[in-house]
C-alpha cells in the first residue's frame, strides 16, 4: 500500500492540524479563564435556588440562610472563649 499524498498535500494537513489545535487551546483557555468559571458558579448557584421556571425555592433559601446563621454563631462563639478569662 503506497501513499501517494505529496509533500505539500502532507503539510496542509499538517498546517490544518495545527491551526485545529490552536482554535481548541483558545476554546478551552476562554471556558477555564476565571470569569467564565465564576459565572457558571453563579449560575449553577442561582439554579440551586431557583425552580424550572425561575421562580425562587424558599426551602433553599431558608436552609442557606439557617447555615450562614450556624456558621457565623460558631465563629462569634469559639471567638468568645478563645479569650483568656484568667485575670
Amino acid at each position: 500500500m503506497s501513499d501517494t499524498r505529496t509533500p505539500e498535500s502532507l503539510e496542509d494537513e499538517i498546517e490544518q492540524a495545527r491551526e485545529q489545535l490552536v482554535a481548541t487551546l483558545a476554546q478551552i483557555k476562554a471556558q477555564t479563564a476565571p470569569a467564565a468559571l465564576a459565572r457558571r458558579g453563579g449560575k449553577a448557584l442561582a439554579g440551586f435556588f431557583t425552580d424550572e421556571h425561575g421562580g425562587l425555592r424558599p426551602q433553599r433559601i431558608a436552609i442557606a440562610v439557617g447555615v450562614v446563621a450556624a456558621v457565623v454563631s460558631w465563629k462569634i462563639v469559639g471567638r468568645s472563649r478563645r479569650r483568656c478569662h484568667c485575670h
